[in-house]
């Protein structure tokens, strides 16, 4: 069973120009308990996915085409009451900015209590002591002082962890994390993730986790789907993409990952070698290129690329990349 599958989503928005497509034709795949991470560069359409999904676009994007299938429910087809009763229950999302995602006006306990009385029928002291328990939970100190404090007087980290406890305390199935550590110190962020880890296996949960940091993919997930200029280019099992990406895009990704052993710290005098860098921009969404998106960036690009659109094509690592050098057929035939 597929805890949370989407297919062919495309999302547009409207400007000034008329409509362009942000999204298209998306697909990933979620299993009950399983850990997923949607990676790309900034702009690429990964939390547009996330928040779609959630039902949680911004004002002037819809939904054109496609499904978000949730335990079987089409969460697209639902009136907002009946995905209330979802989202926040079964499906829970941790935002990428703690300090945006909580209102500063209510304190921390009050925002993580009406998160479960949404859901639950509990009384008001029963809704504070889970609270409390939840808060211990993430690591909070001293959980009774958290409670009743503002946002503001909380750190970033502490922040995180009480966005944690929002999202966790009704219990989820999948948690959706959209850069949860952005934010964070490499220290902090080290404890949210190992917090992440441990509620999931504590409630065999499952994770689709947002980023484009390709170290804390590799630690946390175990597939992972590339996105690039609103379409799917790479998926597959995260050890073998990581050591041999098929997408020129993905191996870009994966070649600026720094290597300690060769850009770590040097002597005095010696100069560790440059991070290689990926030239020129991801297209813009009014002005995609005809054929590869990638194409203009690529340089294993040739006079296909520039004419066609890529279908996707199975990998032998049991994924699927969006690329011509994998098509077997047209290698036959020449």
């Amino acid at each position: 069973m597929t805890l949370l599958a989407i297919r062919d989503l495309t999302v547009s928005v409207r400007g000034p120009a008329g409509k362009t497509t942000i999204l298209d034709r998306v697909g990933l795949s979620v299993e009950p308990g399983g850990a997923v991470a949607l990676v790309g560069e900034s702009g690429s359409g990964k939390s547009l996915t996330a928040f779609a999904a959630m039902g949680l676009l911004p004002a002037g994007a819809r939904v054109e085409s496609g499904s978000v299938l949730f335990e079987d429910k089409n969460l697209l087809e639902l009136r907002e009451r009946e995905l209330c009763a979802v989202r926040g229950a079964r499906l829970a999302m941790v935002f990428q900015e703690p300090s945006a995602a909580l209102n500063p006006v209510y304190t921390i306990g009050s925002q993580i209590s009406e998160a479960v009385r949404l859901h639950q029928s509990i009384s008001r002291r029963d809704a504070r002591a889970l609270a409390e328990r939840w808060l211990a939970d993430v690591g909070m100190p001293a959980p009774s002082r958290a409670y009743d404090s503002y946002p503001h007087e909380l750190s970033g980290g502490m922040r995180q962890r009480a966005l944690l406890a929002i999202a966790l305390i009704a219990g989820p199935s999948l948690l959706i994390a959209d850069e949860p550590t952005a934010s964070l110190d490499r220290t902090l962020e080290a404890q949210v993730l190992e917090l992440i880890a441990e509620q999931r296996r504590k409630r065999k949960m499952a994770l689709l986790l947002v980023s484009h940091d390709l170290a804390t993919v590799s630690e946390v997930t175990v597939r992972v789907v590339v996105l690039y200029a609103g379409e799917v280019v790479e998926e597959g099992p995260t050890a073998s993409m990581l050591d041999a990406p098929a997408h020129p895009y993905t191996q870009a990704l994966v070649a600026s990952i720094p290597d300690p052993s060769k850009h770590g710290q040097r002597r005095l005098g010696q100069r560790a070698p440059l991070l290689p860098v990926l030239p020129g921009a991801p297209p813009r969404f009014d002005m995609l290129p005809p054929g590869c998106r990638f194409a203009p960036r690529c340089d294993q690009a040739f006079d296909r690329c520039a004419a066609e659109r890529p279908p996707l094509y199975a990998t032998s690592a049991g994924g699927s990349v969006r690329c011509f050098l994998y098509d077997t057929k047209a290698e036959a035939a020449s």
